[in-house]
């Protein structure tokens, strides 16, 4: 039997991907190999920092990244944001703030006489008057909204050009210097392994595929910008432009980007997803940060999860179902949540790495024959 010829998927969510760190140490110590990285946002990310490096360092390699990408504790504590990862440029955002004030345009419908008078009409009227905190509360947000001074603050806070609070390591280029210590752009065009990263077009609503090799047929070629532009979160980060078309993280419509398996399918025998999103993450949110991360986290745990089932239904569907094993990394997601500091990190390691022990072990015990096989390869290196 030969060499087994393996896929792997890394999907996105964030803070959860310590448990890729863990599980990749977990499959490296054991001796799988993986021939096709299929991946998403972060797990982009993890699958090029891992590629980019010799199998002695490339566990390490991962760690010290998102050590720089993550917060300490005591940091975090008081200020819940991954600074280092998640630049604004002050300088940028107050010349777009003079240039939108100096637009004629702003300044249009500011004063509107006859909802004023409407307004004051109405709680003119004995009968309207508020009757309680709530009924207050609606009263003063009601005249904010007529207030030409809050009109003008919303339009100078929501009409600026900028589609996020800030950028992924910063605008432009910035980050390079950084990122060019853990991945090697050139040494990826050349390994025989094949990495897979999705972004979405929001200029031609649809997802844009890159990989490693130098001007693919249907794909993009990875860079510095597609990585930025596949894990620019909606809202929070400003959207990465490539070639005049604006992009933002491919999690919003694909995961674990399972999309492009298809061509590799007649070659493959096994699958394994190391997704670090699951319902069980998800709790009660006990305060505005944990809502925040819920809003953002949630949809990405249902698209993750039904890219999985979907692909196994693609899979059985095609009559691949006794050719094709997917393999999940299963893990305890109970004890994970969504948070960008240290400690979230290293339990993510530890999680990830336990589950995939796991993972393994009745993977060899379920299938003998791929024992066999694997013990032959590990021979053969």
């Amino acid at each position: 039997m030969g060499k087994t010829r393996r896929a792997i998927a890394l999907s996105g969510g964030g803070p959860p991907v310590g448990t890729q760190i863990g599980a990749l140490k977990a499959l490296d110590e054991c001796g799988i190999e993986f021939d096709v990285f299929s991946t998403d946002c972060i797990g982009s990310w993890t699958a090029c920092i891992f590629n980019s490096h010799s199998p002695e360092v490339r566990i390490e390699k991962l760690e010290e990244f998102y050590k720089l990408c993550f917060v300490p504790d005591d940091i975090f504590d008081g200020y819940s944001v991954p600074v280092d990862i998640f630049v604004t440029d002050y300088f940028e955002e107050l010349r777009v703030l003079f240039a939108k004030m100096n637009d004629i345009g702003i300044y249009s419908n500011l004063f509107l006489p006859h909802r004023i008078s409407e307004y004051v009409q109405h709680y003119l009227n004995p009968m309207n008057l508020p009757k309680s905190t709530v009924e207050w509360s609606l009263m003063w947000t009601k005249g904010m909204s007529l207030n030409p001074f809050f009109r003008l603050m919303f339009k100078l806070m929501y009409r600026t050009a900028k589609t996020g609070r800030s950028w992924l390591l910063g605008p432009g280029d910035h980050g390079a210097d950084m990122v060019d210590k853990y991945i090697d752009f050139e040494k990826l065009m050349r390994i025989r392994e094949r990495i897979y990263v999705n972004a979405y077009n929001l200029s031609r609503n649809r997802i844009d595929l890159f990989t490693n090799r130098r001007n693919p047929k249907n794909y993009k070629t990875i860079t510095l910008d597609a990585l930025k532009a596949n894990s620019s979160i909606l809202g929070y980060l400003q959207n990465r432009e490539i070639d005049g078309d604006q992009y933002c993280e491919g999690s919003v419509v694909d995961t674990v980007n399972f999309r492009h398996l298809k061509e590799h399918i007649h070659d493959l025998e096994e699958v394994w997803v190391i997704n670090i999103l699951d319902y069980k993450m998800v709790k009660p949110p006990r305060n505005q940060l944990e809502a925040d991360l819920v809003a953002v986290e949630l949809p990405f745990t249902t698209i993750a999860h039904d890219d999985v089932k979907l692909f196994e239904c693609y899979i059985k569907r095609n009559g691949y179902a006794n050719k094709i094993k997917v393999i999940r990394i299963d893990m305890s997601y109970k004890e994970l949540d969504f948070f960008w500091k240290w400690s979230t990190l290293e339990k993510g390691i530890e999680i990830g790495y336990e589950g995939a022990l796991k993972t393994i072990s009745n993977y060899f015990l379920n299938t003998p024959s791929r024992r066999k096989s694997h013990y032959k390869e590990a021979a053969a290196v």
